[in-house]
């Protein structure tokens, strides 16, 4: 399995919103698994854009490309991060 990656998106009107790259062949899993732990995505049309929307995050996908936008919000927590962090393989490093 390939290692999940994130880059920090700097022209997003959000503070610290990164994308993260997820291996292809986990991508569905994976946002599966994303899908029971915060709820069902709604899918909007043409570019086939995902969202799965709390009070404390967006996420948000494209169904062809294997990656995650995280969009943090107001009171997004470290509590958060780390699940989700888990939940797609990814490792902070320090």
């Amino acid at each position: 399995m390939s290692q999940t990656t994130r880059v920090k998106i700097r022209t997003c009107i959000r503070e610290n919103t990164f994308r993260y790259q997820i291996d292809p062949k986990t991508f569905p899993l994976i946002w599966k698994c994303l899908e029971s732990r915060f709820g069902l995505s709604i899918v909007f049309g043409v570019p086939n854009l995902m969202q799965i929307e709390t009070k404390t995050f967006l996420l948000r996908s494209c169904i062809s490309n294997a990656t995650i936008t995280l969009i943090k919000k107001p009171f997004c927590d470290e509590i958060f991060l780390t699940e989700f962090h888990n939940i797609i393989h990814f490792e902070v490093s320090t």
